[in-house]
């Protein structure tokens, strides 16, 4: 017997349960925009990152180059907008179809993310080493950001093989450093159906969010500092679960779901926390990635509210805000096609840029500008080639996968 979704407790007179999705199928291309974004933020954050050495003083640019470096200073921040959508999305299935059971169980699942997580995932792993071998700029240390991806150890590939090199920091950031991110997100996809799913069945989706953020918080509160579990952000469980709380009230005709989606004071509620986190972000960025276990469950709350409000935009078919017309714009969307292409393959890409520009005698603006207007482009258009030769092949491997279930 299936157990509805619950998003939380309610009354006899009042129940809350998710509907199937409207007749009238709803296109949800803001969610590829917001991808497409993200991955483009992070490849803009690490150009900056990437121009010069390590220790150049940002005083070194001119004041509107400064400006720039300010404006793609917050990458960081967009990771966790990836665990958020991925929770929206791998709960969509089970929101439409009034379930907490996986289609075909959790064997048919793992195999469905497998097949669109590490085909790709795997291919950039060697093509980053690859490049690597072939690129001696790659192999030494030089005072750049690329020194923290250094010494490429026999230990730092089974890690990355195995996807558990997030859980030590002498791994995390080696190779290829956005993949931390990658193994976490595999690592969330046991947890999913072994724990938050049946947490969901027995309790609701409010409680579910809360244990949630305790169990990812857990290892920060208990375990000492110096194990770098921190690095992990392994709180991103919470935001995970957020994703999927956002799916639920998004297609849920429940009164409480009614209620979140259309009444103005959570408008105004999701308003005030963005400028929260954005204040935050701007007044002291590095106090805030300090206390990352605390601001980025906010920031993901954030994300959460803001899929949820347009996703009742286009439920009620009213105008659409700028924020979801620039989502559903023709490039976001394209680029959220190839989105994980660009966040695997982008840094090797740009490091040995940066390194090979430190050779000419250019000021730091230029540098800057070589770094934003040639090698993020050049980076993204090797995404996207990389994305005809492997990614898209293992979308269609997944989706042979699922045709069972």
């Amino acid at each position: 017997m299936q157990r509805s979704i619950q998003l939380a407790p309610t009354h006899d007179d009042a129940p809350s349960v998710v509907a199937a999705i409207p007749p009238q199928r709803l296109r949800l291309d803001m969610l590829d925009g917001l991808r497409g974004l993200a991955a483009l933020y992070v490849a803009l954050f690490h150009a900056v990152l990437y121009s010069g050495y390590a220790n150049t003083p940002r005083d070194a640019l001119s004041a509107p180059m400064q400006l720039v470096a300010f404006l793609f200073d917050y990458g960081t921040y967009a990771v966790p907008v990836f665990i958020v959508l991925s929770g929206f999305c791998l709960m969509l299935p089970l929101v439409q179809r009034n379930t907490t059971e996986l289609p075909g169980g959790f064997a048919a699942f793992v195999r469905r993310r497998a097949w669109r997580i590490l085909p790709p995932y795997y291919a950039a792993l060697l093509l980053a080493l690859g490049v690597i071998a072939l690129a001696p700029a790659l192999q030494t240390p030089q005072g750049t950001a690329w020194d923290t991806k250094l010494p490429i150890t026999l230990d730092a590939v089974v890690a990355h093989l195995l996807l558990i090199h997030n859980l030590r920091p002498d791994w995390i950031f080696r190779i290829d450093g956005p993949m931390w991110s990658v193994s976490v997100e595999w690592q969330i996809y046991f947890l999913f159906p072994a724990i938050l799913l049946p947490i969901l069945r027995r309790t609701n989706m409010a409680l579910t969010v809360v244990a949630a953020l305790a169990l990812g918080l857990l290892p920060h509160l208990l375990l000492p500092a110096s194990m770098g579990l921190d690095d992990s952000h392994l709180w991103f469980l919470g935001l995970f679960a957020m994703g999927m709380a956002g799916a639920a009230i998004a297609f849920s005709d429940g009164p409480r779901a009614l209620a979140y989606r259309t009444q103005a004071r959570w408008r105004w509620l999701n308003i005030a926390l963005t400028l929260v986190v954005l204040g935050g972000l701007v007044w002291n960025h590095s106090w805030m990635d300090w206390h990352a276990y605390l601001f980025e469950p906010l920031a993901g709350l954030v994300v959460m509210h803001w899929l949820v409000r347009f996703t009742a935009m286009l439920r009620s078919g009213a105008a659409r805000s700028a924020g979801l017309r620039l989502l559903e714009s023709r490039v976001l969307v394209g680029l959220g096609g190839f989105s994980y292409s660009l966040y695997l393959i982008h840094n090797p890409i740009q490091a040995l840029f940066n390194l090979e520009s430190l050779r000419l005698p250019i000021s730091a603006d230029a540098r800057l500008a070589l770094m934003l207007g040639v090698a993020t482009p050049f980076s993204i258009g090797c995404a996207y080639v990389f994305y005809l030769l492997v990614e898209r092949r293992a979308v269609r491997m997944k989706e042979r996968a699922a045709r069972p279930a």
